[in-house]
């Protein structure tokens, strides 16, 4: 038979031959709606799917989900990626406050003082860490104002020991005046002892 129909070359079937029209109005320029009518076909889905278009649809929502999700975790990637950072960072800052803080109360308790560039040297931290962290800082401030109260509080004593030093000079000095002012009272008395008694005799 011409054309090859139902000869062993080619076997025609209905429905591929359905599709390549379609396929051949569709390229053509001929909208769905027309190629429906013309089929007889119910709905639009048939033409759609005899040319091709809801795999094409699918695969274009397939890439879109994909690149999606692509993004998405690309972006979940760099916030944890971030996060992570964040956590170093948050760790070695604590580290550095925990170091600061220790050199500063070992300082203090052996009476040093307090010199931001000793402490510097000592913990390898920058003096600028001691003035610009606040907790450092305010530990910083917090010994000081005790190492200032105490040189207070020994200043206090030191006067308060002159104080009653020179008290005690003061009352020894005045009880040897008196002594002396005794002696000579004594001396006194026995003149005038033995003048009476002279006076008597007569």
């Amino acid at each position: 038979m011409q054309s090859d129909i139902l000869m062993d070359v080619y076997v025609f079937k209905g429905n591929g031959y359905q599709k390549e029209v379609c396929k051949a109005f569709y390229r053509s320029g001929t909208s769905i709606q027309v190629i429906r009518d013309y089929m007889g076909y119910q709905t639009d889905e048939i033409v759609k799917k005899n040319i091709g278009l809801l795999d094409e649809e699918l695969v274009k929502k397939s890439m879109e989900f994909y690149a999606k999700m692509e993004s998405s975790l690309g972006e979940n990637l760099v916030m944890a990626k971030y996060d992570k950072m964040n956590e170093a960072n948050r760790q070695e800052s604590r580290r550095k406050i925990e170091l600061a803080v220790e050199e500063i109360r070992r300082a203090a308790s052996e009476g040093k003082v307090l010199s931001v560039s000793e402490l510097s040297q000592n913990t390898g931290l920058s003096r600028g860490f001691f003035y610009k962290n606040e907790q450092v800082k305010s530990v910083l401030e917090e010994e000081r104002e005790k190492i200032d109260q105490g040189k207070l509080a020994q200043i206090k004593r030191e006067v308060r020991e002159k104080s009653m030093e020179k008290q005690v000079e003061i009352y020894q000095n005045e009880i040897k005046k008196l002594l002396e002012e005794n002696e000579r009272l004594k001396r006194e008395n026995i003149m005038l002892t033995r003048k009476l008694e002279r006076l008597t005799m007569k």
